[in-house]
């Protein structure tokens, strides 16, 4: 399973607009892919990180999405997300 977090300027199902700035959306598009392809859920999530009275930036926005899911983890190889300007 792929999990999609999309930054979106209001959430809207699949008609939502992305929003361009990932730190300052207002809420996430969360898509869940299963393995053969299909969407399996799409749901939304309130930014609360630091822009908007919250802690952390998209990096711990992003670590408690993958948290939240029990069958969602972070690839083996990688030790953590990439640093802010650092390639993907």
């Amino acid at each position: 399973m792929v999990r999609l977090v999309i930054p979106v300027e209001r959430f809207e199902d699949e008609r939502s607009r992305i929003f361009e700035h990932f730190g300052r959306t207002p809420e996430f598009a969360v898509v869940d892919i299963s393995d053969d392809g299909r969407i399996t859920s799409l749901t939304s999530k309130r930014n609360m990180g630091e822009h908007f009275g919250g802690h952390g930036g998209a990096e711990s926005v992003v670590t408690n999405l993958i948290a939240e899911s029990p069958t969602l983890r972070l690839n083996e190889e990688a030790e953590s997300l990439p640093e802010h300007g650092e390639p993907v």
